[in-house]
């Protein structure tokens, strides 16, 4: 239900209706900036609880993250991003130094399709691209209602091949894909509950953060402790 525990992340707890009015407010902030159906947004972000609302917000408008390697930089990223086609970076502060020093090499992408999101405790950076933390806080949480029901052929996003073959491929996850190994793993073989709590310690960029930590979770109202 809504008052159950969704999100456990240092000293920061959400209820799944509190993660529900988060990803609104979250795909408001993105709507305002101009990102719609069948946009790609890509993400270079640590793991926090802003990765899962800004991923799951894109879904909602019908749109896909590209979640980027976290470790990578140079020619490797601007690779990453490029190949994505993405209308918008959000990256984290965290990121932003690497990110911004490759921006050149990414055709399309100029400064005002970035986006910042703070890293908690630090200064916030000085320099052209909006942080957007201010902005989302500012939206409605309710539901939006204008928007069509997505579709499992839908694309949810992209995760991307380690690079060990040459420079990183982008695999196409669809909502189907993402859903099944949730259900499969969280239902079928781990049986979770919404009692359960799921660790996760690997990268939400990397397939088993996303499919065996957000799916199983989202399939089964269990707990994810990033």
């Amino acid at each position: 239900g809504p008052d159950q525990t969704a999100i456990l992340f240092e000293d920061q707890d959400y209820t799944w209706g509190q993660v529900n009015a988060a990803v609104n407010r979250t795909a408001r902030m993105f709507q305002e900036i101009g990102v719609g159906k069948g946009d790609v947004v890509a993400l270079l972000m640590d793991n926090r609880p802003e990765f899962l609302f800004a991923v799951t917000a894109l879904n909602r408008l019908g749109a896909a993250g590209a979640l980027i390697n976290t470790n990578i930089g140079g020619s490797a990223l601007a690779h990453a991003i490029q190949i994505a086609g993405p209308s918008l970076l959000l990256v984290g502060q965290e990121h932003l130094e690497k990110a911004a020093s490759v921006l050149a090499e990414i055709e399309g992408l100029s400064e005002n399709r970035v986006r910042v999101q703070a890293e908690p405790g630090v200064d916030a950076p000085a320099g052209p691209f909006e942080i957007i933390d201010e902005r989302v806080a500012a939206q409605s949480g309710e539901a939006i209602q204008d928007i069509e029901t997505g579709r499992n052929t839908d694309h949810f996003g992209y995760i991307y091949t380690s690079g060990t073959t040459g420079l990183p491929k982008a695999a196409v996850i669809s909502n189907l894909r993402i859903l099944m190994p949730g259900g499969a793993m969280g239902r079928g073989v781990l049986a979770l509950t919404p009692d359960d709590v799921v660790y996760i310690t690997t990268p939400l960029y990397h397939s088993v953060g996303m499919f065996i930590g957000w799916g199983t979770t989202l399939a089964t109202g269990a707990t994810l402790a990033l």
